[in-house]
């Protein structure tokens, strides 16, 4: 450049950048590379200049944030001096004539013309000055071709995160929203999609380890100064400011703005700001993305609504394996579900594998949670995480496992563990990178600590579970055999027999087990050890193991062999002696009858049960229940509520059994025309009977409620409870249940009009019980077909129907000929 020294240069180049001097943010063109790169000289020559330009105190160096920098470096900018001789340098390139292409050719212009000239073709004044001072012919600067767009990075799953998140932003809370998860979960993907189309002015700020509270004020006031508000920044350029004042006006004036900040867990002066801003309550979006469980809230904040925690877990299987589809992976069916199986849906960890394949991926995800997500914790803390990565449930009191309550502190705010309502649990993630590094040896330690903290929990089949795993076989076959009964017909039934499964059973162990794989609805591998039960067990084990042989039958339908099956075992109940297995067998034979439609007989042995029956035993209570059904079936309603009444009041709460005298007092109710006692005791047996695990009650419940609710002309709520009745009744396969829950479908149906679709759920639903010989089901079918034609003046169709009806009814004796139906 003729006459213009690099120093002169690099005066006029950080002229550019005025409005930087205080910032806490600049650009990268401020530094030492920013510089070499804009002006095209080597680093060297620059750092040369920019230590003469200091010593004659025309530059000045501080330590600053640089964009996209993850730690502060040294950016340079003007001292007065510098800036007068800037100026003269942009005076002079003013002054100067120039010639300046145009359509006419080349045409001598003053400099301040051709400055135009080149600002408007798209450079900065200090650029258009450097080219002014470097020749005498201007070039303008030719448009490039667009450039093709850069390949957007699909947002996979978190469906429900965005929507709870969108709401937060559409709504006028003032509540501030916090993300929680570990290191690369998707927090800084989760913010950007939410922000995308935002019509609110919007901050995005990434907090850094060397963030202060000047910094981040600097930035908001740069922030606001964009937006017209320039009162913080005229706060924090006074020497010795009153920060107390500065966040009162940045309090103020963010008001109806959207602040992002990410990485809070970063800088502990971010935390305390945030926690000075929301002091007081402001008209200000705030969304927080942290790796740590934040200081400026507690759980009085999250029970108010003051504060809306959103904790990010790995993605679900779909958006899992979407995500490893995006990025051109090709593996196999089995190899994606490996995969998703383990990374959990990390993002990150998938990413890990589909950049390096299943191996290499493999070893990147340890890689990564070891010097990431585990990075600076200490030995106790990793010793204290492998007891937990064996664990599978929360943990209530981890203080037995040795825990510390700084440890937990310090874990839980790194989100290495979760701390909910019902007790701690380990990052999934993490605990399937222990597990993989543990040696046989400390993972049996680690089961056996675990096995002894649930022991002194008293919960017997966790701890039955880890002992199975620390190699202990025998002691866990005597806990189960010891917890074993009170777990068979539960929401835990499941764990239950996959602990039975692993350990040597005796004929104890076994009847629980069948007992068990029934509730599950297992029968064909219940009737394989029933019937080798009944081939070579002690008498009272092939007694029982006859009756239940006989409720299998009843549950598949096939009710003649059930009532065969049974009535042997009655007999050879009462010559064995035992009131209580005579009891049992009476009951199940009871509810076969009023299936087929002997409701004398059934009332008969029921009554018999209940008498021989021990005071206050489930099986009592449960046949109490069975009679007041049998009763209901008679239309005999207060008898039967007589009966239920009295089961009602000797049941333990929340169990199956009052889930079952529930629906019953629900029939009962609706029968008596109190329909809404009905809607609740049918609401009521629902959830007991889902919060128990037994779906087959809960979808009696639900279906048996659709008529009460149409009584009540609730039309809505009976087309929900029908449709959730028949989506529970397909889940167990029992063909009652499932025929029950299409009939009142249809009755929803016929409600509406839509007479297509009632007649496919009537017919239907007759169809799924025409084979299994339940006349009473059956009848009411017919009758409830009979009905529909009728409404739609179809006489004739209706006709057949309805004498089918009456044929059956003729059968049961003293049958009511109408009403819901129990299990």
């Amino acid at each position: 450049m003729t006459g213009v020294t690099v120093g002169e240069r690099i005066l006029v180049h950080l002229s550019g950048f005025l409005r930087y001097a205080d910032a806490y943010e600049c650009p990268v063109d401020m530094t030492q590379d920013g510089i070499a790169t804009a002006l095209a000289l080597s680093r060297a020559h620059v750092a040369l200049e920019l230590k003469r330009l200091k010593t004659t105190a025309r530059v000045q160096e501080r330590m600053a944030h640089v964009a996209n920098a993850r730690s502060r470096r040294k950016v340079y900018e003007l001292t007065p001096a510098g800036q007068e001789v800037s100026r003269r340098m942009r005076e002079h390139a003013k002054s100067r004539i120039v010639r300046l292409p145009g359509p006419e050719g080349l045409r001598d212009v003053t400099g301040s013309e051709a400055i135009e000239a080149l600002r408007r073709a798209g450079l900065r004044e200090s650029e258009a000055v450097q080219r002014i001072l470097a020749t005498d012919v201007i070039d303008l600067p030719h448009p490039e071709a667009p450039k093709a767009a850069a390949p957007v990075r699909g947002f996979f799953g978190r469906s429900e995160e965005r929507r709870i998140l969108r709401e937060w932003l559409q709504s006028d809370s003032n509540a501030t929203a916090v993300l929680v998860g570990v290191a690369g979960i998707g927090k800084s993907a989760l913010v950007a999609s939410l922000l995308e189309g935002e019509a609110r002015p919007v901050l995005l700020r990434r907090v850094y380890a060397h963030d202060d509270a000047h910094g981040l004020l600097s930035s908001f006031a740069e922030f606001l100064t964009r937006q017209g508000r320039r009162r913080l920044k005229a706060v924090i350029t006074r020497p010795a400011y009153d920060p107390v004042e500065a966040v009162a006006v940045l309090r103020s004036d963010l008001s109806g703005c959207l602040v992002a900040i990410d990485d809070l867990h970063a800088s502990p002066a971010a935390d305390a700001l945030l926690r000075a801003v929301l002091e007081v309550p402001a008209k200000t979006k705030i969304l927080v993305a942290t790796r740590t469980q934040p200081t400026f809230y507690d759980s009085s904040d999250l029970g108010s609504g003051r504060v809306l925690e959103v904790p990010l877990e790995g993605l679900d299987e779909a958006a899992s394996a979407e995500l490893l589809a995006a990025r051109g992976t090709s593996l196999a069916a089995d190899d994606v579900q490996r995969v998703i199986a383990a990374t959990h849906g990390h993002p990150l960890a998938l990413e890990l594998f589909a950049a390096s394949g299943l191996d290499v991926g493999s070893l990147a995800t340890e890689r990564y949670v070891l010097e990431t997500i585990l990075d600076g914790l200490d030995d106790p803390s990793e010793e204290l995480l492998r007891t937990f990565a064996v664990l599978r449930r929360p943990t209530r009191s981890p203080e037995a496992l040795g825990a510390t309550l700084s440890q937990l502190r310090r874990l839980g705010r790194r989100a290495l563990l979760h701390h909910r309502e019902d007790g701690y649990l380990i990052h999934d993630l993490v605990k399937e990178f222990f597990l993989r590094r543990m040696e046989e040896g400390s993972r049996r330690e680690a089961h056996a600590r675990a096995a002894a903290y649930w022991a002194s929990r008293s919960d017997g089949l966790e701890e039955a579970h880890h002992r199975i795993e620390a190699g202990d076989l025998e002691g866990a076959a005597a806990r189960l055999a010891a917890v074993g009964p009170a777990f068979t017909e539960s929401a835990r039934a499941g764990d239950l027999e996959a602990a039975l499964l692993r350990v040597p059973r005796d004929a104890l162990l076994d009847r629980i087990l069948v007992e068990t794989q029934m509730f599950l609805g297992k029968f064909d591998a219940a009737r394989t050890i029933l019937e080798r039960t009944v081939a070579s067990g002690q008498p009272p084990d092939r007694l029982r193991a006859r009756i239940h042989l006989g409720r299998i039958e009843n549950r598949l339908g096939a009710y003649k062999e059930a009532r065969t099956t049974l009535q042997v075992a009655v007999e050879e109940a009462a010559a064995h002696g035992s009131p209580e297995i005579e009891g049992e067998a009476l009951r199940a034979l009871g509810g076969v009858e009023r299936k087929l439609g002997d409701i004398d007989a059934a009332i008969g042995h029921l009554s018999r049960a209940v008498d021989v029956l021990p005071d206050g035993s489930r099986e009592r209570i449960r046949t109490l229940t069975d009679l007041g059904v049998a009763l209901i079936a008679r239309g005999d309603l207060p008898r039967a509520k007589a009966r239920l009444l009295e089961a009602a009041a000797t049941v333990r709460p929340a169990t199956r059994e009052e889930a079952a005298i529930q629906i019953n007092l629900g029939i009962v109710l609706s029968r008596e025309g109190d329909t809404k006692a009905a809607a609740s005791s049918f609401a009521r047996s629902a959830d007991i009977a889902l919060a128990t695990g037994e779906v087959r009650f809960a979808a009696y419940a639900l279906a048996n409620a659709v008529d009460n609710f149409l009584q009540m002309e609730a039309i809505e709520a009976a087309a929900s409870s029908a449709e959730r009745a028949l989506a529970l009744a397909n889940t167990i396969g029992d063909p009652l249940a499932v025929s029950t829950a299409r009939a009142n479908l249809g009755l929803v149906f016929a409600k509406q009009g839509e007479w297509a679709k009632a007649e496919e759920q009537l017919l239907g639903s007759v169809e799924m019980i025409n084979r299994l010989d339940n006349p009473y089901s059956l009848a009411t079918r017919y009758q409830e077909i009979a009905r529909l034609y009728e409404a739609q003046g179809r006489g004739g169709d209706a006709a057949s129907w309805r004498s089918r009806a009456e044929s059956l009814f003729a059968r049961l004796q003293g049958g009511s000929p109408s009403g819901p139906s129990g299990p």
